[in-house]
């Protein structure tokens, strides 16, 4: 898959299929507008708006790689400029849809809104389409529990900590994603080694507290207990980052600098302070005796981003 962020006066080959939109989180309503691109025989476009510093449920690096496991040909990320804000919904069709990504076919959903203060809806994009001679393809809104699956939802969904409903809305368990880190090794010490990732800012994170996970690495899954917080159990007069440390019971390999995926099934309880390290042992067992028992087994569980049908 071709990755890239758009500038001025880039130009794709083309024709290409191409969708638009801020894509926020990949979820099963997105993955229904690639679904139809994809019986277009086009190559798959997906223009991408962002809004820089904006935090998103998937990082930059998550969506690249969910869009390539959703068939996506090329994923141009389009941060939205002061420039770009002023734009005509009209000049907005023509420089970036035509000119830049040579669309000879256009899929959007139908709350679609493009151009200065959203003037554009899907109505004008039908017509300015006809009159390019560019196919237009309107996709409804893809409905949950009688709600429409969006991205807001979604995020109300993270910041309440229901991540049984939210991976149901996503399509796949949600996710965090990165290198390997060095910790303050306090895990080692409590006979309860980590595997230690530190997301970027833009990184929308669950409520701080302790998780029933699974985690990859190398190209292995494992049941998993995980905690998201800043350790405030640790007095060392320090600040602590926000972190996201996983147990996995039996893992003793090195796994600093490997590639790691931590997929969230289940929150099981809040951050709190102990009153010592033992204390926070003793708790530590009880989570991870919690987060395996209701964990899979194995290693195939569906996890991100195995299972996404091409």
């Amino acid at each position: 898959m071709n990755s890239c962020e758009y500038k001025q006066g880039m130009r794709l080959e083309g024709p290409v299929c191409l969708t638009i939109g801020k894509f926020d989180g990949l979820h099963k309503g997105h993955r229904q507008l690639l679904s139809a691109m994809q019986k277009t025989g086009l190559p798959v476009t997906m223009l991408s708006v962002s809004v820089p510093g904006a935090s998103e449920l998937l990082s930059q690096e998550e969506s690249a790689i969910l869009a390539e496991a959703c068939g996506v040909t090329t994923f141009v990320r389009l941060p939205l400029t002061n420039k770009q804000k002023q734009m005509s919904a009209a000049s907005f069709f023509q420089e970036i849809c035509l000119d830049a990504c040579h669309a000879g076919v256009i899929v959007v959903g139908e709350n679609f809104r493009f151009g200065r203060d959203r003037e554009g809806d899907v109505f004008l994009l039908r017509t300015l389409c006809e009159m390019s001679g560019v196919e237009c393809i309107i996709c409804p809104m893809l409905a949950e529990d009688g709600e429409d699956v969006s991205s807001t939802r979604l995020r109300n969904l993270l910041q309440e900590g229901d991540i049984p409903t939210l991976n149901r809305m996503l399509g796949y368990a949600f996710p965090v994603h990165g290198i390997v880190c060095r910790g303050k090794r306090i895990g080692h010490t409590l006979s309860f080694p980590t595997v230690n990732l530190c997301p970027p800012a833009e990184k929308l994170l669950p409520p701080f507290g302790v998780y029933r996970t699974r985690i990859r690495i190398r190209e292995r899954a494992y049941d998993a207990v995980t905690n998201i917080g800043t350790n405030p159990t640790v007095q060392d007069g320090l600040t602590h980052e926000i972190t996201v440390e996983t147990h996995v019971p039996g893992l003793t390999a090195e796994t600093y600098g490997e590639e790691a995926t931590v997929s969230f099934y289940e929150f099981l309880r809040p951050q709190r302070q102990f009153n010592s390290l033992e204390d926070l042992k003793n708790q530590l067992l009880l989570d991870t005796k919690a987060a395996l028992k209701g964990a899979t087994g194995g290693t195939n569980t569906e996890i991100f981003p195995d299972f996404f049908e091409k």
